[in-house]
């Protein structure tokens, strides 16, 4: 691993708004997040049944480099029961260059394909755990473009297969240089 400069931290305080999606298409559904509350920490359930997600919101940072890899942490803990299991999370990037880009931001979406990243449940329930997702497709980002990071768990899966809520704490994306 080599030197890591955190861009981006998202929070599920922050999240006030973010869609779900209700699958893996760029499509919107009608739901919204609904973050919620334990012990003072706010968190955002993905079902184990049904494939939800959120989309956040950001501008890349001007130390942004594109020629370094970039990833997403995606952290958070399994709910309800102590179980075992996997959790597939899906990550895409839409990045919008203002003044270039002619995508009609009222119609139309432009996400790259999609990267994934599964991770093992720690076996006691409420433990945090992180995955990380690789972005090899990330919408050739720069540094000053808008974007929109779309996450979703795909429960569907074979490589997913806990049977309780994952549940979103915080995401951080960064760019790790060799």
């Amino acid at each position: 691993m080599g030197l890591i400069t955190d861009l981006v931290p998202f929070l599920a305080t922050d999240a006030d708004g973010a869609a779900f999606t209700d699958d893996g298409s760029n499509a919107v559904a009608k739901t919204f997040a609904t973050k919620e509350n334990n012990t003072g920490r706010f968190y955002i359930p993905f079902d184990d049944t049904a494939e939800k997600g959120i989309v956040v919101e950001g501008k890349m940072p001007q130390g942004y480099d594109s020629n370094q890899d970039l990833k997403v942490d995606i952290e958070g803990w399994a709910a309800d029961d102590a179980v075992t299991g996997g959790v597939d999370l899906h990550a895409a990037l839409e990045a919008i260059t203002v003044g270039s880009d002619t995508i009609d931001m009222e119609a139309d979406e432009s996400f790259d394909t999609e990267n994934s990243g599964v991770g093992s449940v720690p076996a006691t329930a409420g433990k945090p755990f992180k995955i990380t997702v690789t972005m090899t497709n990330k919408d050739n980002i720069e540094a000053g473009d808008m974007f929109r990071l779309r996450v979703h768990r795909m429960t569907t899966s074979d490589d997913d297969n806990l049977s309780t809520n994952f549940n979103l704490h915080q995401m951080l994306l960064y760019q790790e240089t060799a």
